[in-house]
């Protein structure tokens, strides 16, 4: 990563090396604009540009952009002339356009059939938890060591959607890999890097074995660890489509906390709320964290049952449960279970959580704008897509969401395109940038880049947005969320002035 402040070092990733097989890579630029080579004057203005174009073919390359839900809103931008990109020029594309933001379409089966060969010294292949043994020399073939599926294995992703080979793990240590996912970046605004990070996370991929000492120490093998250890990443990422998927998947039946936690909230947020009242019921029998006890409290008065409901948030209270905003809010879905509107009156709700973000909805109540400053990526990002928020409240959680890897450049560019703006305001941009915030500011000047007809006044507008973006730490992203406007400059010497 060559341009902006917003360099991430690929060291990160330097503790996968030797473990996780990388497909070879390929590389292709396309850049629609061809300068003479007989100019050496200094370009002022489109430097950038320049720079932003050639990022453009690479990042178009690669899988960044998320899928558009049904929930999200269609938002109706202003025209954009584009340059005309011939087969030669075109960008190469490494991984199926149906694969966005590590999501195939639709589930797709993983095969765990091995590859045929002729029987003759054919060495094992692996199946699931067991191998498929081939005799030299002959036909027969014998099943061993078959015990049960490893929910580890699981994925939503295979070779042919985007993802990474089945036998990714192969040679790999489990316990170390369990160890190191934790390290995983997900918080950072390189495409590159939460393309491949997605990918890894959502590939179904063969697990390594459990080791001896694991097996036979005498207690029941963790199965669920490099599960629980992918999980908890995608959480921390704010990928809540990917883990609604992934937990399509995954058994219900598997009793593990952190997982039954991720499932029950992802739930909440892509609001099937029968499914998170379920997966909460069968927790809260098993006993644990007084969360279950909420959420089933939650549950009790949308069904409708008044009583329940006293009964379960009167335990919570003698249980010692100290969250006013939780309290204030099961007060307001009570008064609308009895058909009155929510007064709305309820202060702060304290640290925001997917259930009380589901709280909220349900009682028709707006989301506090301070709930947004300790929110995590994965409420920002719903709060974001989330087509009846307001406005100015889901520019915020997306430009937020944005900068902590949990959102896009498509769908950003939607919600920006979605802004309100007065004429003088987008005729004014650069004026007024400092005056209005920075989501607002940043929304501003990508409309104004959008419908300013005169190639060096946007090209202006494109240098501020660059700078703006290169101050925040976030440059790659904002050249990839403006790059339409950027695409449409024409190739002209002008701008070189």
């Amino acid at each position: 990563m060559a341009w902006g402040s917003s360099s991430v070092s690929a060291s990160s990733y330097s503790s996968f090396s030797g473990i996780l097989r990388l497909p070879p890579k390929k590389s292709g630029l396309s850049c629609p604009m061809m300068f003479s080579r007989n100019r050496t004057r200094p370009v002022k203005v489109l430097l950038p540009a320049v720079a932003a174009l050639l990022f453009a073919g690479q990042a178009t390359a690669q899988v960044t952009y998320e899928p558009r839900g049904q929930d999200e809103e269609t938002v109706d931008e202003a025209p954009l002339s584009q340059p005309v990109v011939t087969p030669e020029d075109a960008p190469l594309q490494l991984v199926p356009q149906r694969v966005r933001d590590g999501i195939g379409v639709g589930p797709q089966p993983v095969s765990d059939r091995p590859n045929q060969g002729s029987g003759i010294n054919t060495p094992a292949q692996p199946l699931r938890d067991g191998y498929l043994s081939v005799s030299p020399g002959t036909s027969d073939v014998a099943m061993d060591g078959l015990d049960g599926i490893d929910p580890s294995g699981i994925g939503i992703l295979t070779e042919e959607d985007g993802g990474f080979r089945r036998d990714m793990w192969r040679g790999s240590d489990r316990a170390v890999l369990v160890a190191l996912m934790p390290k995983l970046p997900v918080n950072v605004t390189s495409p590159t890097m939460l393309s491949l990070a997605r990918r890894l996370l959502l590939t179904g991929a063969a697990p390594p074995a459990m080791s001896a000492a694991d097996t036979f120490a005498g207690t029941e093998p963790d199965s669920n660890d490099l599960l629980r250890a992918r999980v908890e990443r995608l959480v921390a990422g704010g990928n809540v489509q990917a883990l609604a998927a992934l937990f399509e998947r995954v058994p219900a039946e598997i009793d593990d906390e952190v997982i039954t936690r991720a499932r029950v909230d992802a739930a909440l947020l892509t609001g099937d709320l029968g499914g998170a009242c379920a997966e909460a019921d069968a927790a809260n029998e098993r006993g644990g964290d007084a969360y279950w006890f909420q959420v089933v409290a939650f549950c009790r008065v949308i069904d409708g049952n008044a009583s329940g409901a006293t009964f379960a948030t009167d335990m919570l209270r003698d249980m010692g449960v100290n969250d006013p905003g939780f309290f204030a809010l099961m007060n307001q879905l009570t008064i609308v279970a009895g058909g009155s509107k929510a007064t709305g009156a309820i202060g702060s709700i304290g640290t925001a959580t997917p259930l009380k973000l589901a709280m909220l909805r349900k009682a028709g109540i707006n989301v506090p704008v301070e709930a947004l400053v300790q929110a995590s990526p994965l409420l920002l990002r719903s709060i974001a897509t989330t087509p009846n928020m307001p406005a100015n409240l889901r520019l915020e959680a997306a430009d937020t969401a944005s900068r902590q890897g949990a959102l896009g450049a498509e769908r950003l560019a939607a919600i920006y395109g979605g802004a309100s703006f007065s004429a003088e305001e987008i005729s004014n941009a650069v004026l007024v940038l400092d005056a209005i915030g920075q989501a607002r500011g940043n929304a501003l000047i990508y409309q104004a880049a959008r419908r300013t007809p005169a190639p060096m006044a946007r090209a202006r507008l494109l240098e501020a947005a660059w700078e703006r973006g290169r101050n925040a730490g976030t440059y790659l992203l904002t050249a990839e969320t403006n790059i339409e406007a950027t695409r449409a400059l024409p190739v002209s010497l002008d701008l070189f002035e």
